[in-house]
Protein backbone atom coordinates (compact mmCIF):
# COMPACT_ATOMS: atom_id res chain seq x y z
CA UNK A 1 0.00 0.00 0.00
CA UNK A 2 3.06 2.30 0.94
CA UNK A 3 4.68 1.75 -2.52
CA UNK A 4 0.95 2.53 -4.35
CA UNK A 5 1.23 5.89 -2.63
CA UNK A 6 4.31 6.79 -3.24
CA UNK A 7 3.47 6.03 -7.03
CA UNK A 8 0.35 8.35 -6.99
CA UNK A 9 2.10 10.71 -5.29
CA UNK A 10 4.70 11.23 -7.54
CA UNK A 11 2.82 10.78 -10.74
CA UNK A 12 0.89 13.60 -9.31
CA UNK A 13 3.73 15.62 -9.28
CA UNK A 14 5.42 14.93 -12.13
CA UNK A 15 2.04 15.37 -13.81
CA UNK A 16 2.03 18.52 -12.63
CA UNK A 17 6.17 19.89 -13.41
CA UNK A 18 5.02 18.16 -17.48
CA UNK A 19 2.10 20.81 -17.42
CA UNK A 20 4.03 23.31 -16.15
CA UNK A 21 7.40 22.93 -18.05
CA UNK A 22 5.86 22.17 -21.54
CA UNK A 23 9.06 19.96 -22.13
CA UNK A 24 8.72 16.53 -24.03
CA UNK A 25 12.13 16.25 -24.73
CA UNK A 26 13.80 12.88 -23.21
CA UNK A 27 16.16 14.76 -21.12
CA UNK A 28 14.00 16.47 -19.71
CA UNK A 29 11.47 14.19 -18.93
CA UNK A 30 14.14 11.98 -17.45
CA UNK A 31 14.93 15.11 -15.47
CA UNK A 32 11.74 15.61 -14.36
CA UNK A 33 10.46 12.04 -13.38
CA UNK A 34 14.19 11.93 -11.07
CA UNK A 35 13.50 15.34 -9.56
CA UNK A 36 9.78 14.25 -8.66
CA UNK A 37 10.46 11.08 -7.07
CA UNK A 38 13.82 12.91 -4.96
CA UNK A 39 10.95 15.29 -3.81
CA UNK A 40 8.80 12.86 -2.72
CA UNK A 41 10.52 10.81 -1.16
CA UNK A 42 12.21 13.44 0.69
CA UNK A 43 8.91 14.99 1.49
CA UNK A 44 7.39 11.96 2.74
CA UNK A 45 10.81 11.23 4.39
CA UNK A 46 10.60 14.55 6.12
CA UNK A 47 6.89 14.03 7.42
CA UNK A 48 7.46 10.38 8.75
CA UNK A 49 10.34 11.50 10.57
CA UNK A 50 8.00 14.40 12.43
CA UNK A 51 4.89 12.06 12.85
CA UNK A 52 6.77 8.49 12.87
CA UNK A 53 4.22 7.30 11.21
CA UNK A 54 3.81 6.98 7.07
CA UNK A 55 1.61 9.79 5.92
CA UNK A 56 -1.96 8.74 4.67
CA UNK A 57 -2.30 9.15 0.44
CA UNK A 58 -6.13 11.04 1.57
CA UNK A 59 -4.16 13.66 4.13
CA UNK A 60 -1.49 14.27 1.69
CA UNK A 61 -3.63 14.45 -2.29
CA UNK A 62 -6.09 16.03 -0.85
CA UNK A 63 -4.61 19.35 0.26
CA UNK A 64 -2.06 18.65 -2.61
CA UNK A 65 -5.51 18.35 -5.19
CA UNK A 66 -6.99 21.10 -3.36
CA UNK A 67 -4.08 23.59 -3.38
CA UNK A 68 -3.40 22.67 -7.27
CA UNK A 69 -7.07 23.39 -8.52
CA UNK A 70 -8.12 25.98 -6.87
CA UNK A 71 -5.78 28.59 -5.39
CA UNK A 72 -2.52 27.51 -7.90
CA UNK A 73 -5.50 29.30 -10.85
CA UNK A 74 -6.38 31.61 -8.67
CA UNK A 75 -3.36 32.86 -8.08
CA UNK A 76 -2.23 33.06 -11.49
CA UNK A 77 -5.09 35.19 -12.79
CA UNK A 78 -4.01 37.23 -9.62
CA UNK A 79 -0.44 37.52 -11.22
CA UNK A 80 -1.67 38.01 -14.43
CA UNK A 81 -4.15 41.13 -13.62
CA UNK A 82 -1.08 42.15 -11.31
CA UNK A 83 1.10 42.68 -14.43
CA UNK A 84 -1.41 44.52 -15.85
CA UNK A 85 -1.84 47.17 -13.18
CA UNK A 86 1.97 47.35 -13.27
CA UNK A 87 2.21 47.80 -16.85
CA UNK A 88 -0.29 50.03 -16.95
CA UNK A 89 1.80 52.47 -13.95
CA UNK A 90 4.72 52.16 -16.01
CA UNK A 91 3.30 53.35 -19.40
CA UNK A 92 0.91 56.32 -17.86
CA UNK A 93 3.13 59.29 -19.03
CA UNK A 94 3.05 60.22 -15.06
CA UNK A 95 3.77 57.59 -13.59
CA UNK A 96 1.62 57.26 -10.91
CA UNK A 97 3.00 55.28 -8.01
CA UNK A 98 2.48 55.80 -4.43
CA UNK A 99 5.22 53.51 -3.09
CA UNK A 100 4.62 52.72 0.92
CA UNK A 101 6.34 50.27 3.48
CA UNK A 102 3.42 48.98 5.38
CA UNK A 103 3.28 45.97 8.02
CA UNK A 104 0.33 43.65 9.12
CA UNK A 105 -0.36 40.61 10.81
CA UNK A 106 -1.73 37.25 9.49
CA UNK A 107 -4.52 35.05 10.99
CA UNK A 108 -2.58 32.05 9.26
CA UNK A 109 -1.89 29.62 12.13
CA UNK A 110 0.61 27.59 10.98
CA UNK A 111 4.04 28.21 9.81
CA UNK A 112 3.47 27.09 5.79
CA UNK A 113 0.41 28.93 5.49
CA UNK A 114 2.10 32.03 6.48
CA UNK A 115 5.39 31.28 3.83
CA UNK A 116 2.80 30.86 1.27
CA UNK A 117 1.25 33.85 1.92
CA UNK A 118 4.74 35.61 1.86
CA UNK A 119 5.85 34.35 -1.52
CA UNK A 120 1.96 34.77 -3.15
CA UNK A 121 2.37 38.30 -2.14
CA UNK A 122 6.24 38.34 -3.77
CA UNK A 123 4.74 36.79 -6.50
CA UNK A 124 1.94 39.40 -7.69
CA UNK A 125 3.71 42.19 -9.31
CA UNK A 126 3.98 45.50 -7.81
CA UNK A 127 3.90 44.20 -4.18
CA UNK A 128 7.02 42.62 -2.13
CA UNK A 129 7.31 40.59 1.18
CA UNK A 130 10.23 42.35 2.43
CA UNK A 131 10.48 40.29 6.09
CA UNK A 132 8.17 38.25 8.07
CA UNK A 133 8.43 37.10 11.86
CA UNK A 134 6.07 35.81 14.26
CA UNK A 135 3.18 36.26 11.93
CA UNK A 136 3.74 39.92 11.65
CA UNK A 137 4.58 41.25 7.28
CA UNK A 138 6.32 43.89 6.18
CA UNK A 139 5.39 44.57 2.72
CA UNK A 140 6.52 47.10 0.18
CA UNK A 141 3.57 48.37 -2.14
CA UNK A 142 4.51 50.21 -5.36
CA UNK A 143 1.07 52.06 -5.53
CA UNK A 144 -2.66 52.64 -3.62
CA UNK A 145 -4.06 49.80 -5.67
CA UNK A 146 -1.68 47.36 -4.88
CA UNK A 147 -1.90 48.36 -0.89
CA UNK A 148 -5.85 48.21 -1.24
CA UNK A 149 -5.28 44.87 -2.40
CA UNK A 150 -3.49 43.81 0.84
CA UNK A 151 -6.07 45.76 2.95
CA UNK A 152 -8.92 43.52 1.35
CA UNK A 153 -7.24 40.34 2.46
CA UNK A 154 -7.68 38.31 -0.96
CA UNK A 155 -4.98 36.42 -0.59
CA UNK A 156 -4.89 35.87 2.82
CA UNK A 157 -8.24 34.38 2.84
CA UNK A 158 -8.15 32.10 -0.51
CA UNK A 159 -5.30 30.81 1.68
CA UNK A 160 -7.19 30.13 4.83
CA UNK A 161 -10.02 29.06 2.61
CA UNK A 162 -7.82 25.89 0.72
CA UNK A 163 -6.23 25.26 4.07
CA UNK A 164 -9.05 25.58 6.27
CA UNK A 165 -8.09 28.39 8.50
CA UNK A 166 -9.63 31.68 9.63
CA UNK A 167 -10.22 34.24 7.33
CA UNK A 168 -10.52 37.98 7.64
CA UNK A 169 -12.63 40.74 6.71
CA UNK A 170 -9.61 42.84 6.10
CA UNK A 171 -6.36 43.52 7.42
CA UNK A 172 -5.43 46.66 9.16
CA UNK A 173 -2.07 47.74 7.44
CA UNK A 174 0.27 50.12 9.43
CA UNK A 175 2.16 52.77 7.23
CA UNK A 176 6.17 52.18 7.53
CA UNK A 177 6.84 54.60 5.34
CA UNK A 178 5.30 57.65 7.16
CA UNK A 179 6.84 56.19 10.36
CA UNK A 180 9.92 56.30 9.00
CA UNK A 181 9.78 59.87 7.39
CA UNK A 182 8.99 61.15 11.07
CA UNK A 183 12.54 60.00 12.20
Amino acid sequence: MHILILFIQVAIFFGVWLILSGHTEPEFIASGLLTAILAIFLANWLIASKSRSFPSLVGLTTGTIKFILIYLPWLLWQILLSNLHVAKLILHPSLPIQPTIVQFEASLESEATQVLLAQSITLTPGTVTIDTSGGIFTVHCLSSTTRNGLVSADIHNKIAEVFGQPKVNEIQLIDITAELGQS
